[in-house]
């Protein structure tokens, strides 16, 4: 994304341990965001090959945690904060994939027509649309 610049570090996964088609992951360390303080990330964006799955938020969100859908660059998406979580994806051969929100309780979702982008990381919800509009 452009907000962010270049990367600190890419990593790219495949199958089995992530969804198939594989993950890429860009990983920010940023003097202006908070990092966590497991990781020493700022900010943790990720792409795979899948959609959300609305019916999925309801079994795997629990309390505490608040789900808002967005749209960010005609892209319907999901802003979700609050205490950790997991949410479920389908992959891009349509089965249900897990996925733990790693970095923070805070993560934007968007679904880019197939592709899954997710911004994670200590970010008020402007922050984290601001860095998914940068991105197209």
């Amino acid at each position: 994304p452009a907000a962010l610049g270049s990367p600190d570090a890419v990593y790219l996964q495949q199958p089995p341990s992530v969804p198939s088609g594989g993950e890429v992951s860009l990983v920010y360390v940023r003097s202006d965001i908070k990092t966590s303080g497991l990781t020493g990330v700022s900010v943790l964006v990720t792409e795979a090959r899948g959609r959300v799955e609305e019916q999925y938020f309801q079994k795997t969100l629990g309390p505490g945690v608040t789900i808002e859908q967005v749209t960010v660059n005609g892209h319907s998406g999901y802003w979700i904060s609050g205490r950790p979580h997991q949410f479920v994806i389908t992959d891009a051969e349509g089965n249900p994939y897990p996925e733990t929100l790693r970095l923070a309780t805070n993560t934007l979702v968007i679904d880019e027509g197939g592709t899954l982008v997710r911004i994670e990381g200590d970010l008020s919800k402007d922050q984290a649309i601001q860095i998914a509009r940068s991105m197209s």
